[in-house]
């Protein structure tokens, strides 16, 4: 639980228990609040999916056209996130009917916590089937891309089982496109810029705690989630550039994507682009929603009192975090994304 601010209104100080609340409610994983009968019923599933996911020969094709695929998704859900949030249409609705004036994001963070919270975008289930369908069209994207490399040849190499892998990492991905869009049309109403590096950081954390399956990812999206607050606070984080981050956040978001396209393959779900992508994508979404909802008027208090940790976070120790997280087993595809690196940065 994040250390209360102090000198807060009664507005802000009861917004900021009702989120506690909430934080404290949703601190563990939503799998450890399930009935122990469905809890050994999730771990049969994941066991599965090692035994499926291993059965898949490794090889460099395939090794190389998972962390394309990867690679491919993230920058999909950036690029998606950035083109469908416009900032003056943003201003517009915050500010609207208020006797105010604001040309960016930077004046919307002026503006007091009720009339943001008002503002705000309301009825999440409604968001997050406007957003489904972000992912739903990301699903039909990546997955023709897949069967298209396949049919031409280009994939010639790869066992049949690696096809459906594929293929279902790219529908898996259109998981992210929904959530990280959703999160950062959240953010954007209490001023907060979804191009800047450290709102991508904090995109990821929320993504990361809806599918994040284990203690390691929980760790390193914690992490992150403390990197997205300094850079935020424009703390001096030492060695790190935008390029060093962007590859960080890849390898966090692969390591992601490869788990919850396992448990796909071992539930059996079917390959069908777009329906993976629109009903998987639904339920993932709300609940980045939710996420997002209190992340961001909590973040926004935390920076109003400058009770963000005083000093600044080791990026060491947030490279340590996100290592761990990557897991042995998936260690040769995540690696392979250093080999596809051109230079990419966040906002490139």
């Amino acid at each position: 639980m994040s250390e209360k601010p102090s000198g807060m209104t009664a507005y802000e100080d009861a917004r900021w228990e009702a989120i506690q609340k909430w934080r404290s409610t949703n601190r563990r994983t939503f799998g450890e609040r399930l009935p122990s009968a469905v809890q050994d019923r999730g771990r049969q599933v994941a066991d599965k999916a090692v035994e499926v996911w291993d059965r898949i020969p490794g090889n460099d094709a395939l090794e190389s056209a998972l962390a394309t695929a990867i690679k491919g998704g993230f920058d999909m859900a950036l690029d998606i996130t950035e083109s469908t949030i416009n900032e003056r249409k943003i201003v517009e609705r915050v500010t609207n009917g208020l006797p105010v004036e604001a040309a960016g994001y930077d004046d919307l963070r002026c503006l007091e916590l009720a009339v943001l919270d008002e503002r705000a975008p309301k009825n999440a289930r409604k968001r997050a089937a406007v957003a489904a369908g972000h992912g739903a069209a990301a699903g039909f994207v990546a997955g023709g891309a897949t069967a298209a490399g396949a049919a031409s040849g280009g994939m010639g190499a790869l066992p049949a089982a690696g096809i459906v892998a594929l293929t279902i990492l790219a529908d898996t991905a259109a998981v992210s496109v929904g959530s990280m869009q959703a999160a950062a049309y959240v953010g954007a109403h209490y001023g907060y810029d979804p191009t800047q590096p450290a709102e991508r950081a904090m995109m990821i954390s929320l993504l990361g705690g809806t599918l994040a399956s284990d203690a390691a990812k929980v760790q390193a999206l914690r992490q992150v989630r403390q990197l997205a607050l300094d850079l935020a606070a424009r703390r001096t984080v030492q060695d790190l550039s935008e390029g060093v981050l962007y590859r960080m956040m890849l390898k966090l978001y692969g390591a992601l994507m490869i788990n919850t396209a396992k448990r796909s393959i071992a539930k059996g779900v079917p390959v069908v682009g777009a329906g993976v992508g629109a009903t998987v994508n639904y339920r993932t979404v709300r609940r980045t929603i939710v996420a997002a909802d209190h992340a961001y008027p909590e973040r926004w208090l935390m920076e109003k009192y400058e009770s963000v940790p005083a000093g600044s976070i080791d990026i060491e120790v947030v490279e340590a975090a996100v290592d761990a997280a990557l897991g042995e087993e998936n260690r040769e595809i995540l690696d392979r994304l250093d080999d596809l690196d051109d230079g990419d940065s966040f906002g490139t």
